[in-house]
């Protein structure tokens, strides 16, 4: 580098020596025009432009030495910073030029490398909030490629991160070798780059023989300007959901059966008692004295008591009285019920709100005041289908010795002439949905624990529900049982 640096300074000093020369030339040709004789001038120019080149020479040489080591520091300065280490620093050195110079580096790699650890304390921060997600969360560049995974999805899938990082979208989540079109299907991620608005749906997968269901959210990610940098896949499995769904809506189905049962039974039993009341009267007063008649009282009796046995089939069947009530926490109730309605209340982008009173004590019922709790919230979700504003506010109180726990929607309500009917067996507001069954099985669930339940139009649709608080007595009645 020395040696490099002496040439360039040597082929600088001596080009600027140039300028001396033309001078001098120019005054020797002036001399010979006015004919004096410049050969002592000729003697004199040798001497001189010897004196200049050894000047020249001896200036570089030493200007060349002093700079050498600065210029070698920031070269390797330069390198070192190229491969992305900022924490160098460049040496102080005696020259003042090439201190600024040195202290103008060193400030600039210490500010870049604060933004850098920045940068790298901000990339793990958001790496451990992804991966500390339950839901497997994917990010998806425009051109449908993989840019980030979190750990929840590597592990449930036993992939690599390499191996998922750089790949199509397509290849990962769906194994399929091109994209979704050409497979004869609809791609939603297609859908949020072009308009850029949310969506939701659900996938069904088969993984070792096993049934999953998916439910998909894409959320767009946009820069300054608006443009869709990339999109995120939330991806929930809710087949443990979907099943529980699945078994509430038989429960309902079972208990509009319970409640057709229990209204049967009423009517049956009641008459057949009085019949098996007759069949015995007229038995023990023989008032018919021959064989024939004993033999058809002794078929009325078959006959009463095979109908008897047959609803007290029926009515174990349908579950009727099959548990006694005991101590539950009204707010552990409403959260269970909570837990079930995630998945809709997110897909109905509706705002859940709850204010429990933790003070509120238990009260005497069986688990299926969850059902009646998830079928009120589940109605009130439905109903805010076509509203602007979606909440669902869930409130519990304990007043005096009773619990009171109020859902209250944000939806267009219901016709006052149509509040009396909503606990009616299949009556309901909607076109297409629900059997209307909920709000009946859970009036039947409430009252069925010497509860009540009111519906009240106050910007939207209320239902309040007051059930009697635990008291000594339960507890002691439900020990003794």
């Amino acid at each position: 580098m020395r040696r490099t640096l002496f040439i360039r300074l040597f082929i600088v000093f001596a080009s600027l020596a140039v300028l001396p020369v033309m001078l001098f030339t120019i005054i020797y040709i002036f001399m010979q025009e006015r004919g004096v004789d410049p050969a002592g001038m000729k003697l004199y120019f040798m001497g001189f432009m010897l004196v200049l080149i050894s000047c020249s020479f001896i200036i570089s040489y030493l200007f060349a030495l002093k700079t050498e080591k600065p210029l070698k520091e920031l070269g390797t300065a330069a390198e070192i910073f190229s491969r992305g280490d900022f924490e160098y620093r460049v040496q102080r050195t005696e020259i003042e030029d090439f201190q600024r110079v040195n202290n103008a580096v060193n400030e600039m790699a210490m500010a870049v490398s604060l933004l850098a650890k920045e940068l790298e304390d901000s990339k793990n921060y958001f790496k451990q909030l992804y991966d500390s997600i339950s839901n497997y969360i994917i990010i998806i560049s425009p051109n449908r490629s993989i840019i980030e995974v979190n750990e929840k999805f590597l592990c449930d899938t036993g992939l690599e991160y390499d191996d998922v990082v750089g790949k199509k979208c397509w290849e990962v989540i769906h194994a399929y070798t091109g994209p979704c079109e050409e497979q004869g299907l609809e791609c939603h991620l297609d859908e949020v780059y072009r308009d850029g608005v949310q969506r939701s749906t659900t996938h069904i997968n088969v993984v070792e023989g096993k049934k999953h269901i998916h439910n998909v959210i894409y959320t767009p990610i946009r820069d300054k300007k608006g443009v869709i940098n990339f999109v995120i896949e939330d991806i929930r499995d809710i087949s443990s959901i979907a099943e529980m769904q699945e078994r509430i809506k038989e429960s309902e189905k079972m208990a509009a059966l319970g409640r057709l049962i229990s209204g049967l039974s009423h009517e049956i039993n009641n008459p057949l008692a009085i019949i098996s009341g007759y069949v015995q009267f007229a038995s023990e007063a023989c008032l018919f004295r021959d064989e024939k008649a004993d033999d058809i009282l002794d078929k009325i009796k078959d006959a009463t008591d095979r109908i008897g046995k047959l609803m007290r089939v029926l009515m174990g069947f349908a579950g009727i009285e099959s548990v006694p009530p005991h101590p539950i926490p009204i707010n552990d109730a409403v959260r269970s019920a909570l837990s079930l309605l995630q998945n809709e209340a997110h897909a109905g982008s509706v705002n859940v709100a709850v204010e429990l009173d933790e003070s509120a004590p238990s009260v005497m019922a069986r688990e299926d005041i969850i059902r009646a709790f998830y079928n009120i919230a589940a109605n009130a979700i439905d109903a805010m289908s076509a509203a602007g504003e979606r909440t669902l506010t869930i409130k519990s109180e304990a007043i005096g010795d009773i619990v009171r726990v109020a859902f209250s929607d944000t939806g267009t309500g219901v016709p006052e002439e149509n509040l009396s009917r909503l606990i009616e067996p299949f009556f309901t507001t909607k076109e297409f949905g629900r059997l209307g069954m909920g709000l009946t099985a859970s009036y039947s669930i409430v009252t069925n624990y010497g509860g009540d339940i009111r519906f009240v139009n106050k910007d939207g649709l209320s239902v309040i529900i007051t059930l009697k608080k635990v008291t000594g007595q339960n507890e002691e009645n439900t020990r003794s049982r």
